[in-house]
């Protein structure tokens, strides 16, 4: 039994077991694009590094726009078990919180920028 008999059986997902052609570009995209940034943004957040906001605010991004994807065939296929969207559904919430993370930290950094700046000039 494969991998993805395994996963059809255990979760009901049929996006393994069909594989259709957005579904394998999506996975694609992840192995080579998103896996290594993820990885560097391990490194940001374990050295402090200051453009970690940034990439926060491009994962989020990255990432949700293929997760939304999934959902919509999904909730639209009428295929899918609860299960099913329970296991999709926590990646879409991280989205979310990475992307608030960065852009919350953008609007921070330039508040604080501006203040500077305004008190420089007064």
């Amino acid at each position: 039994m494969g991998v993805a008999e395994v996963v059809h059986y255990r979760v009901g997902d049929y996006l393994f077991t069909e594989k259709p052609y957005f579904f394998v570009g999506v996975v694609w995209l992840e192995l080579l694009f998103l896996s290594p940034f993820s990885i560097v943004s391990i490194f940001g957040i374990l050295c402090s590094k200051p453009w970690f906001n940034t990439t926060c605010l491009i994962y989020g991004i990255s990432i949700a726009t293929p997760i939304t994807t999934v959902l919509g065939e999904l909730m639209g296929s009428g295929k899918a078990s609860e299960k099913l969207m329970m296991m999709y559904s926590p990646s879409m919430d991280l989205d979310v919180l990475a992307f608030l993370c960065g852009l919350i930290t953008c609007f921070s950094k330039t508040s604080l920028a501006l203040s500077k700046r305004s008190t420089c000039f007064a």
